[in-house]
């Protein structure tokens, strides 16, 4: 995927989570925003790059709050169908994997 798909899903999943009537619908959204931060992230970090349901853990945690338009009942949601890492790969207020315990000659962050 590239960058100008990426930001298309982007805006597409903004938009579905704008005109969400449910937690339900917005986390589906989010989830989409996720996976473009994903795929991004894969192409960045190289070799060692988690799957997506430990990618999307990590995201999740070390999220803003504004990410998810201060919408806390989105969040929680996601906090229980993602649980927290032991310990996080992606800093906190980014969207990346760097494993900050790992040397990984790959990483090209």
């Amino acid at each position: 995927m590239n960058y100008a798909e990426r930001e298309q899903l982007k805006q597409i999943a903004w938009k579905r989570y704008e005109l969400a009537e449910t937690v339900e619908q917005k986390v589906s959204a989010m989830e989409l925003v996720i996976f473009a931060h994903y795929e991004r992230s894969k192409e960045t970090y190289g070799k060692g790059h988690p799957l997506l349901f430990e990618f999307s853990c990590h995201w999740v945690y070390a999220s803003r709050p504004d990410w998810f338009r201060d919408d806390l009942e989105v969040r929680a949601a996601l906090m229980t169908k993602y649980p927290i890492p032991a310990l996080l790969s992606i800093a906190a207020s980014h969207a990346y994997w760097k494993n900050m315990n790992d040397d990984n000659p790959d990483s090209k962050t």
